[in-house]
């Protein structure tokens, strides 16, 4: 390189460096969102790699093409659900067009769908965050490049057939982090403001931190900023606590506590840790684990490194396997027992003219994670939960860990039954008996010592509501003996089993109402429970064969105690069976 191309260099390198007071603190802009030229071979050529290669990663499938462009997926929103990772927006190949399309992975099948509604306006630079429900695309830049997005928007993954625009971000934002924990979605820092040539226009690392509650539909926004300015950065939460793992300025991990809105102690870096901006961030049990990225020390290199902090210690330490590729503006997450990662950048490369290319990849890749027991929730997420890494069944329920915590990250989500409670619900009945798990079903690691097979596996109650009919009975109550099968003088679970009797036929608005006992007995078609009002009831009650009726009387106007007495004429079993309670009988014959 002769003299003048050192100075065109280092006079481009000094862009990167150009700082802006902010909060006391000083920030470089980066031209990143300029329209500079996206170039690389299709195929990729994974041989010239060969230096970074490592054992742990493995190349999975590589991203498709559409409409003869190599898709990179660069600058883009991801998450994972429902066993796939998700992408969405971002940038490509041709002509750095900004992407409104939307993809799946699916590591352990190695398979790439593309069938999915498109975001309402293309966009990159945009954050993204996903549970087991729905996708949320939030801030970026558009298509323009000099607009910053306020757009929030919401995909149900279960079969939407559109995004659903939501509650705007509170300021326009682009390379802010979304994170999800419990029913809130939270983005932090961000910028509004877009770098160009000119040194008058910076780019400003905001501190905004603004929780966005998913029942309400409202955003909070007077939470603790962050202590800095943060840009160009990734999250991840680890029980309730927010994890940065370092911006342009340092390497300094910043924790949000959630419960308390407080700021925690920064943990500092080791030396070799390099601050890293662009890089990905993801929760693995305990830990958090920083993937590659745009390194800024000493000039700029894009990385293959991983780091790891033990949120327990507090220290940080370099993940022995490598990624087979340096990445930065890339897809990740964690789906089972494997870390991914997809597409992004993986060279930049400075011109003589100070014309910048941006060597983009199309590959995938997966790092296998310890799963002693085999029930598809890594070790290291175990550990820092209440299952047992050796055991498929922690708490005997029937049901394997992994199926219970169904997107295996060491929490009991909406949706799932509790992995360390074999009767979620509390009714008294197993979690797999409830969902039909007959002794055929079940593995080694059950114990059948605390676990009662499913009887009766066609039919099955919700372990997760403890009246699966509503009908005021829970589901143990009416399983008297808890085995999943409807024996013999027992309700139904499944099947309405509460009858209300009172003349007038008013019963306090329930439904089921009768002004009189022959009417609810004629009605009903599994074994019911009759609650009659207090007082004289004139027509006599036969039970035909076949029913199975419990008669309870005295019953009080709100049909919430039975302090009373019912009396009525006569009471006849034709076959039927008939259980009686503060019921007083004129005259019984059989």
């Amino acid at each position: 390189m002769t003299f003048l191309d050192k100075i065109i260099l280092f006079l481009f390198i000094g862009l990167f460096s150009f700082l802006s007071p902010v909060d006391g603190n000083t920030y470089p802009s980066f031209p990143f969102q300029n329209e500079l030229l996206m170039t690389g071979a299709y195929p990729e050529v994974i041989e010239e790699f060969s230096s970074h290669s490592t054992l742990g990663w493995q190349l999975g499938s590589p991203i498709p093409e559409e409409n003869g462009y190599p898709d990179r997926w660069a600058h883009c929103g991801s998450g994972v659900s429902r066993g796939l990772l998700w992408l969405f927006g971002g940038r490509t190949d041709a002509d750095w067009k900004f992407l409104a399309r939307v993809g799946t992975y699916d590591p352990f099948e190695g398979l790439w769908s593309l069938d999915y509604p498109a975001l309402g306006t293309g966009r990159a630079y945009l954050a993204g965050a996903a549970n087991e429900a729905a996708i949320y695309a939030l801030g970026g830049t558009d298509e323009s490049n000099v607009y910053i997005e306020n757009a929030f928007e919401g995909l149900d993954v279960s079969g939407g057939n559109n995004w659903i625009s939501m509650a705007h971000l509170p300021e326009e934002r682009s390379d802010g982090a979304a994170v999800i924990y419990g029913d809130s979605l939270y983005y932090i820092g961000g910028t509004k403001s877009i770098w160009t040539p000119d040194a008058a226009s910076p780019v400003i690392a905001e501190t905004n931190l603004w929780r966005y509650n998913m029942v309400s539909g409202k955003w909070i926004t007077n939470l603790k900023p962050s202590p800095i300015g943060l840009v160009y950065i990734s999250a991840a939460v680890v029980k309730g606590k927010i994890y940065i793992p370092g911006n342009d300025l340092g390497s300094k991990t910043y924790i949000y506590d959630i419960a308390s809105d407080t700021w925690l102690p920064e943990i500092a870096a080791p030396e070799s840790m390099l601050p890293s901006i662009y890089y990905q961030c993801i929760a693995v049990g305990d830990q958090i684990w920083r993937i590659g990225g745009l390194v800024m020390e000493g000039g700029f290199a894009v990385t293959n490194e991983v780091w790891v902090l033990d949120t327990v210690t507090g220290l940080w330490s370099k993940n022995p396997s490598s990624m087979n590729i340096p990445r930065m503006s890339f897809a990740a997450g964690i789906v089972g027992t494997r870390v991914v990662v997809a597409g992004g950048i993986k060279e930049i490369v400075v011109q003589e003219d100070t014309h910048v290319d941006f060597i983009s990849t199309n590959t995938t890749e997966f790092l296998e994670l310890a799963d002693a027991d085999s029930d598809g929730i890594p070790d290291l997420v175990e550990q820092a939960g209440c299952t047992d890494p050796n055991d498929a069944d922690s708490d005997d329920d029937g049901i394997p860990d992994g199926v219970e915590d169904a997107n295996r990250n060491g929490t009991v989500d909406q949706g799932e039954t509790d992995p360390c409670d074999r009767d979620s619900d509390g009714d008294g009945i197993k979690d797999g008996t409830e969902l039909g798990y007959s002794l055929a079903m079940v593995g080694s690691d059950t114990d059948l010592i605390k676990f009662q097979p499913d009887l009766d596996p066609a039919t099955k109650t919700d372990p997760l509501k403890s009246d699966t009919d509503g009908d005021g009975l829970t589901d143990g109550q009416e399983d008297f003996n808890k085995d999943g099968r409807v024996d013999y003088g027992e309700f139904d679970p499944n099947a309405w089993s509460v009858y209300y009797v009172e003349q007038g036929a008013t019963c306090g608005g329930r439904e089921h109402c009768f002004s009189d006992i022959p009417s609810a007995i004629t009605e009903a078609v599994t074994h019911v429970l009759i609650k009659v009002r207090e007082g004289q009831f004139n027509k006599p009650v036969t039970v035909a064969a076949g029913k199975q009726i419990t008669l309870s009387g005295g019953y009080n106007s709100a049909f919430s105690a039975n302090p009373g007495e019912t009396v009525i004429p006569m009471l006849t079993c034709e076959g039927g069976l008939a259980g009686l309670d503060k019921i007083t009988i004129g005259t019984l014959s059989k």
